[in-house]
């Protein structure tokens, strides 16, 4: 095996399932604009406005599945013992709560990770939409916000190469024995 620096593996290791997510996430996006309403009670909804949204959410979604799915990866890195290794791992209330917070510590990191990218569509969005129509604000806020969230899952990869460079397997499986 070639030596690969650790943002590399740590790419590989998440690439696959965005991609598979980014496909499925397309494909529903394309029977979502299809079903989609013209009327939505008294207004009216074009066809342009709803291929922009569903355009500039194809745009969007890779990004935010990859960051989503970097902060488990980050969370196995910084605490391996709090991740089970088969199925004879902790059972029971405490393993439980330690899921919970778990969970509710990787929703945090997500909304924060995602603030900055909606408060750039947001100044983006409202300050272009004096100018041009919203269908075109759309795609540029969600271009803004894909840049964002691109240049976030690149420092976090940077990051997680660093800490998985620095990750000896061995010396947790032996402290597990």
């Amino acid at each position: 095996m070639f030596p690969m620096p650790g943002w590399q593996v740590v790419l590989g290791e998440v690439l696959a399932p965005v991609a598979i997510l980014a496909a499925v996430q397309w494909l529903l996006l394309v029977v979502g604009v299809l079903l989609f309403p013209n009327r939505l009670d008294q207004h009216s909804i074009s066809v342009v406005l709803r291929g922009s949204v569903a355009l500039g959410a194809a745009i969007v979604l890779p990004f935010v599945d990859f960051t989503a799915l970097l902060i488990p990866n980050a969370a196995v890195l910084f605490f391996p013992a709090w991740f089970q290794l088969g199925k004879e791992g902790p059972r029971g209330f405490e393993a439980t709560g330690q899921r919970l917070i778990l969970m509710f510590g990787q929703l945090f990191i997500l909304v924060l990770s995602l603030a900055p990218a909606t408060a750039v569509f947001a100044v983006v969005f409202l300050v272009g939409s004096r100018f041009l129509p919203q269908a075109a604000m759309v795609l540029a806020g969600s271009v803004a916000v894909a840049v964002v969230l691109a240049v976030e899952v690149a420092i976090g990869l940077k990051l997680l190469g660093g800490v998985f460079e620095r990750f000896d397997l061995s010396k947790e499986i032996s402290d597990l024995q």
